[in-house]
């Protein structure tokens, strides 16, 4: 829910150049993103049927880059119907408005949700070998990184450097995740 509400924050307060309200709108959005990421992994292991594990793990990564995809093609398509209607905040302002949509569906979700045993916290942080995990995350971590700094300024690299506009961008960059 806050990350289509924090999408049109951030639209409105570019379109206003509003800098603190941006910072502060984006870093929660990517904190609310995190949040859908961390919590479906858990959900489906506890609520798929073992035997359904892969293929619904598969489904829940395979849904975000199909939405890459679609939305890519439906910028191009629209902009190539109307480019002084359909803009970049437009299209933009169209998507969030539209995963609006997830809200309705996740309310009307009427099988129990199983959940873990609850663990005291002294024995997860004696529980795991933290060493290992932590040396086991940097190759993500730097990956992370990198990506976090790369992908929201791509685009304006390949406007810049080769006059790729955002519309054939969009074009070009629903075709990567396949």
């Amino acid at each position: 829910m806050g990350v289509p509400f924090l999408s049109h924050i951030i639209i409105l307060a570019i379109d206003n150049h509003w800098e603190q309200v941006l910072y502060t709108a984006a870093m929660l959005w990517g904190l609310a993103y995190t949040c859908i990421q961390v919590t479906a992994l858990p959900y489906i292991l506890l609520n798929a049927r073992k035997e359904t594990h892969s293929e619904a793990i598969a489904m829940s990564f395979l849904s975000f880059s199909v939405t890459i995809c679609l939305v890519g093609v439906a910028n191009f398509l629209l902009n190539q119907v109307s480019p002084a209607f359909f803009t970049e905040k437009c299209v933009l302002q169209m998507v969030a408005s539209f995963s609006l949509l997830g809200i309705f569906f996740v309310t009307r979700i009427r099988v129990p949700e199983k959940l873990s045993a609850r663990m005291p916290l002294q024995s997860a942080l004696r529980g795991y070998d933290w060493g290992l995990i932590f040396r086991a995350l940097i190759p993500t971590v730097i990956i992370a990184v990198g990506a976090g700094f790369t992908i929201p300024v791509i685009n304006l690299f390949f406007l810049n450097v080769h006059g790729l506009p955002s519309k054939l961008f969009s074009l070009v960059g629903s075709e990567t995740p396949i």
